[in-house]
């Protein structure tokens, strides 16, 4: 119970945004490691300032977003040293000797810069804003020997090109719109694209080397439902569908673990490990049936439980490999979780993996969860 006090304090404290005239904090993310403190503390984090003192187009938001990451992270694979996906029925997962082969820790450091440009009239809160972006990233990863070592640290191993570390310099450009208003009886839709570029001559082989480009595609809507406010103006309780349909195609022959992650179909749904399903071409649809509320004191902060159906489709290579595969992934369950501001999850995630094998070899899976909201 102190632990998750103490993270919900930490966590609060992160996500109040504060503003100096024309400078404000930008909370951008975080991630935890399962091998300090049970998985449940960051370790990783994603902090910046924005600063909105500009106006290129009259009336309408200029940014400027610096963003830092850095922190002690963590890398799971989900395929072995060429880069093939790993058969849980060939191996004891549970095994120590397992365990130091799909895994290593890292030291992580790297910074973004964002232009981002709002093409409607300006306003603080994005509601309705059409806006378009280009943004520059550097990364450092340091790997840290784990055990008796790891498929992605092996000298052999062609299908980790960053085994040794890595340095990469990435330029991407996008646009959304945003036409959500948020709470806890959200309504509306966002949509984004981001094509990402890292190619081998920005400078990419310095250290290790890295070379790909990745398209990224989703669409977010709400569907109210039905809800219910108290005396006093908070929520009392509040029913309605979430929706986000996701893609991504990544194409190249050096994609460093840390970019696998993020759009591999095992991170987009639930029920499958994270990293796995790491091919070419991914597609996702996670719908939710969400009863949220009531606020709990303060605007914004409440409970919610959903039920959640996940369908995704895999093909193409496995990043970095020859191998080739495709499938169709389906999944459900429940998350119970208090949401704080509409910005962050924390609570208990119960899936079934209806289609598809997950690595843990049996069809039910539980964890704790700490998500950004979607």
């Amino acid at each position: 119970m102190k632990k998750t006090v103490t993270v919900l304090f930490f966590i609060l404290m992160l996500t109040v945004t504060a503003t100096a005239g024309d400078f404000g904090f930008v909370f951008d993310g975080i991630e935890t490691n399962p091998e300090f403190l049970f998985d449940f503390f960051p370790t990783y984090y994603r902090l910046g300032v924005s600063y909105s003192g500009l106006e290129v187009i009259d009336g309408n938001l200029t940014e400027l977003i610096l963003i830092g990451r850095g922190g002690y992270g963590h890398t799971k694979l989900w395929t072995d040293a060429a880069g093939a996906p790993v058969d849980p029925a060939s191996v004891d997962i549970e095994s120590e000797g397992f365990r130091d082969l799909q895994s290593y820790n890292n030291v992580l450091l790297g910074a973004d810069i964002r232009f981002q440009q709002f093409l409607n009239p300006a306003v603080r809160v994005p509601r309705g804003n059409l806006a378009v972006y280009a943004q520059y990233g550097i990364s450092w990863m340091h790997p840290l020997e784990n055990g008796t070592g790891s498929y992605g640290l092996d000298g052999d191993a062609t299908a980790y090109p960053d085994r040794s570390g890595a340095v990469w310099n990435e330029l991407a450009i996008g646009g959304f719109l945003d036409a959500v208003e948020k709470g806890v009886f959200p309504r509306g839709y966002r949509g984004e694209v981001t094509a990402t570029f890292a190619p081998g001559f920005f400078a990419n082989s310095l250290a290790g080397y890295t070379n790909y480009s990745l398209i990224e595609a989703s669409f977010i809507s709400y569907f109210p439902v039905f809800s219910q406010s108290r005396a006093d103006g908070l929520n009392l309780f509040a029913l309605y569908l979430a929706n986000r349909l996701a893609g991504n195609i990544v194409l190249g022959d050096a994609v460093p673990q840390r970019e696998q992650k993020p759009v591999s179909l095992g991170t987009l749904m639930r029920g499958f490990e994270k990293n796995s399903y790491g091919t070419m071409y991914n597609a996702v649809n996670n719908f939710e049936v969400r009863l949220a509320g009531p606020e709990l004191f303060l605007k914004d902060l409440y409970p919610r439980v959903n039920v959640f159906f996940d369908m995704g489709v895999y093909a193409g290579r496995y990043l970095n490999s020859t191998y080739s595969d495709s499938g169709i992934l389906a999944s459900a369950g429940f998350e119970a979780a208090l949401t704080i501001f509409n910005f962050l999850s924390l609570g208990y995630r119960g899936a079934y993996a209806l289609k598809g094998a997950n690595m843990a070899g049996v069809p039910y899976t539980g964890s704790i969860m700490i998500d950004l909201q979607f």
